[in-house]
């Protein structure tokens, strides 16, 4: 492990995903005793954090998801600025983006079966669903936005949580979001659409198509590449999409939003329908069964990180005084940082 790093009333441990947003960390949140808690920092690169009206809408974000949330979503506990640089702090899933875990699978050749898809996918859905029933300012349903594998965690105990909450609206605008975070988007987003739940929707029927048959977007038309498409059996065996799961994501991936499932909770009790066909059988067991097949050695190594983290001595890194808590981000000294919380946290 890289030897921690000072940032604000932060303590960076370790970088854990570098990405078109900027780097991601675990990290520990100081408190003026000490240690605190264990967050996930994501630290905007240098361009993102330079957009002033940017940093200024993420705290606007922040502040709007700072509401309770579904327990599918990382909480959110605050944005700040160290010197140049903005951050957004959350909690800390200890596990792996379903990102990861597809990369890991392709590259040891390990089988990532359909109902280990279809879990995922069920359990984002539930998630966002719940989201999408909430309003903001202007009376639009919240949605997400930026849906992506980077953004769904597998924990290690198989549990999964979405990451990202109040970015798409932070930064769709201006033509600051970078070209690799535009992958995911749904056409009416692309097209400079503010965002719907048919987005979500959208969004997260790519996922499911990347996770059953390892179909990643790349420009082409989603659902002519259902033709040719095979999952893979429990069994480890490949095989093509079943018509049901192929007309499920026609309907999810169609370019008109007028023409594609409405709603998320559509998207969920079709996959909850999956699962209890009896076709599939996935348990959380099995999940985290996965989990701790692909990244054993990865697990227990940041397990005792973990562990000597949170009894280290934090003295000689705490401020001469508690950080100032201040309505935006703007430039501290590098031993502070501004940061609005989370007001379910204070």
């Amino acid at each position: 492990m890289a030897p921690p790093e000072r940032f604000g009333r932060l303590v960076l441990l370790g970088e854990t995903r570098a990405g078109g947003l900027g780097r991601e960390y675990r990290a520990v949140r100081l408190s003026p005793e000490g240690f605190d808690r264990f967050v996930s920092v994501l630290r905007l690169s240098a361009a993102l954090s330079s957009h002033a009206e940017a940093a200024r809408r993420l705290v606007e974000e922040a502040r709007l998801f700072a509401r309770p949330q579904h327990s599918g979503f990382a909480r959110g506990l605050g944005v700040g600025r160290v010197e140049e640089s903005v951050y957004v702090s959350s909690e800390l899933v200890e596990g792996r983006s379903l990102e990861a875990v597809l990369a890991r699978c392709r590259d040891e050749g390990f089988p990532f079966a359909a109902e280990h898809g279809l879990m995922v996918a069920s359990r984002v859905a539930a998630a966002l669903d719940s989201l999408h029933g909430k309003k903001g300012e202007s009376g639009a349903a919240l949605v997400h936005g930026l849906l992506a594998p980077s953004r769904i965690v597998v924990s290690w105990d198989g549990e999964v949580k979405v990451q990202g909450l109040g970015l798409w609206g932070a930064l769709r605008t201006d033509g600051i979001l970078p070209e690799e975070e535009r992958r995911y988007l749904s056409p009416e987003q692309a097209a400079g659409g503010e965002g719907a739940p048919a987005c979500d929707v959208y969004a997260l029927c790519l996922v499911l198509r990347e996770a059953l048959a390892g179909l990643p977007p790349d420009g082409s038309d989603p659902v002519e590449g259902l033709r040719e498409a095979r999952l893979t059996t429990s069994g480890g065996q490949r095989v093509p999409l079943t018509p049901a799961l192929a007309d499920l994501l026609r309907q999810g991936l169609a370019r008109d939003p007028a023409s594609r499932l409405p709603r998320m909770s559509d998207l969920s009790r079709a996959l909850d329908a999956f699962l209890f066909s009896g076709d599939f059988t996935p348990t959380t067991f099995d999940l985290a069964f996965l989990m701790h097949t692909l990244f054993r050695e990865d697990m227990e190594r940041e397990t005792r990180e973990l562990e000597e983290a949170r009894r280290a001595d934090y003295r000689a890194l705490l401020p001469e005084k508690p950080a100032e808590r201040a309505p935006g981000p703007r430039t501290e000294p590098a031993a502070a940082a501004t940061e609005v919380p989370s007001p379910t946290l204070a």
